[in-house]
């Protein structure tokens, strides 16, 4: 789950929640697996991710949770290549924090404002290498095109992130290209979209445009083994639109 069950706005949910050590122990309560803290510059002076939080640790001990993956949110409406120097230096710190904070894998969205050209990539990925060498974590990159060339470069340490919701927005074709390229997937992102005033929205599981049925009986053929994150919208009560969402994805798991 991606925390989002107390979200500091609820039309501006992708931010690092304030009341961050609740969504630990709310999960306690329910049945997810682990949380997917979230990077954003503007809630950064209370993130564990840049910043040392002493009671870290405990609040993670004492909800018998763990933090699997970290998702760089923030590069979704900055280009990494905008700033290379102060971006790579950010990346780096997260790289490090990672492993105090006993994080397995970090998602980079390359999409929206930080969506690059196929030269961007291969130049971005191999940045990646570098940063990560002795490093055990886990890159993934979400991209809404898959180009071959780039594909070649991924390796067992930088795979992609395939989001449901927004490869059908951008792709008819996000079936095959998830059938054809499970192996280079090492992360997944659960969401459904609509259309409302004719542009696409969050919504709940099962009535937006992601065919899930068949989502998931690829999934059981390929035998994908890796973690599978909820990226849901919030709804106006967003504990019990977790649980939905929740008691949807049961169906196929």
């Amino acid at each position: 789950m991606q925390g989002r069950l107390y979200p500091n706005d609820l039309k501006k949910f992708n931010l690092f929640p304030k009341k961050w050590q609740q969504e630990f122990n709310q999960i306690k309560k329910m049945d997810f697996n682990y949380l997917e803290l979230l990077y954003d510059r503007k809630e950064s002076d209370i993130n564990p991710l840049v910043n040392k939080i002493i009671n870290y640790k405990s609040v993670l001990k004492h909800s018998k949770n763990k933090t699997y993956s970290i998702n760089l949110d923030f590069f979704t409406r900055k280009n990494f290549f905008k700033n290379i120097q102060n971006s790579k230096k950010l990346i780096k710190k997260i790289i490090n924090n990672s492993n105090n904070l006993k994080v397995k894998l970090i998602v980079i969205p390359c999409i929206e404002k930080n969506q690059m050209t196929k030269k961007e990539l291969i130049r971005f990925i191999n940045i990646l290498k570098k940063l990560i060498v002795k490093k055990k974590i886990l890159i993934s990159l979400e991209l809404n095109n898959f180009n071959e060339k780039v594909l070649r470069l991924l390796n067992k340490k930088i795979g992609i992130c395939f989001d449901t919701g927004n490869l059908a927005v951008h792709s008819e074709n996000y079936l095959k290209k998830f059938s054809k390229n499970i192996n280079k997937i090492n992360h997944i992102h659960i969401k459904d979209k609509k259309i409302k005033n004719k542009k696409f929205i969050n919504c709940r599981l099962g009535t937006g445009i992601v065919k899930f049925k068949t989502f998931f009986s690829i999934l059981k053929v390929k035998k994908y083994k890796r973690a599978i994150t909820l990226e849901t919208n919030v709804g106006n009560n967003p504990i019990l639109e977790a649980k939905k969402n929740l008691n949807f994805l049961k169906k196929y798991l």
